[in-house]
């Protein structure tokens, strides 16, 4: 396991799990007036606690903030008006693959590509991309529990609740609730496997419905248990705590835009690349990358 350690791990579970440890303990110590002090053994435990919980983020993450948009994958999608490419890539990948480009193949499509530039040692600039897409959504997703969390402070007041049980109810609830959906996605696997493909529609479709059963359960399992701790330690509503509140909500967002945007490059990298492989087209050039707009945030 160690000797396959790279990168991906520190991308995409490492760091994530590290952020979501932060942002959970950090307000409670904050707000309480806790002393902060880490030595070196308190770091190792929390790297390695970092790396287990990353999985864990990961998991969850991805079938709340997938990768695709409007129904459509990121290997379709990234060539919907993109003209030139697409009669590059139709001329490249029918030599190369004996497929052609339309919708339902283009996954499969991208897939060879990548598999392609593995085989020729090309493909470390695509892959790139694709552990900082998987470091956004892991951090967009950190920082959104740890907002739920926060605001789990203010829901305190409310004392009618008894919030350890409103807590262990909210977790068994999203415990079923992401059984329901790993079954789900199971079922649609086997579908696939067996040449039963989705539109864009039925995807949309499929994703809204895995948002609607799981997210409500994660926030309130958040939300409770934030409640739950502010009422055990005695927390009560500031203004310190509402600006945690808003920038930890602020750099979630921050964080989704910019995980649509390298997913959105990820693909793209790997067709450029392709096609530079296979000197298949001037489109092959390959252009640097630069930080999404606002617009580009806004729109993803």
């Amino acid at each position: 396991m160690i000797e396959r350690f790279n990168f991906y791990d520190i991308y995409g579970y490492v760091i994530p799990g590290l952020v979501l440890l932060a942002v959970v303990w950090l307000p409670v110590a904050v707000l309480t007036g806790q002393g902060i002090s880490i030595g070196v053994t308190e770091g190792v435990i929390a790297t390695v606690l970092a790396y287990v919980v990353g999985h864990l983020l990961q998991q969850f993450s991805r079938k709340i903030v997938p990768t695709e948009r409007g129904g459509a994958k990121p290997s379709s999608f990234v060539l919907d008006g993109n003209t030139s490419m697409l009669a590059a890539l139709t001329t490249r990948v029918k030599e190369r693959f004996k497929l052609d480009l339309a919708e339902a193949n283009r996954d499969a499509v991208c897939m060879q590509c990548r598999a392609a530039l593995i085989t020729a040692g090309r493909a470390g600039y695509a892959e790139q991309f694709q552990g900082l897409y998987t470091l956004m959504r892991g951090c967009a997703a950190a920082l959104g529990l740890g907002a739920l969390e926060v605001s789990g402070f203010y829901a305190s007041r409310l004392d009618c609740l008894d919030w350890s049980w409103v807590s262990a109810a909210t977790l068994a609830v999203t415990c079923f609730a992401y059984l329901r959906v790993e079954r789900d996605e199971e079922n649609e696997k086997k579908r696939s496997r067996a040449g039963h493909q989705l539109t864009r529609e039925q995807r949309k479709t499929r994703i809204n419905k895995r948002r609607l059963i799981l997210g409500p359960c994660v926030a309130a399992s958040m939300v409770s248990a934030g409640a739950l701790v502010a009422s055990t330690k005695a927390i009560p509503p500031s203004a310190t705590g509402m600006a945690i509140l808003v920038a930890l909500v602020f750099a979630s967002l921050v964080c989704h835009g910019t995980y649509h945007y390298f997913v959105e490059q990820f693909a793209v990298a790997v067709y450029r690349d392709f096609l530079d492989l296979t000197n298949g087209s001037a489109l092959s050039t390959r252009e640097p990358a630069t930080p999404p707009s606002t617009a580009t945030r806004e729109g993803a």
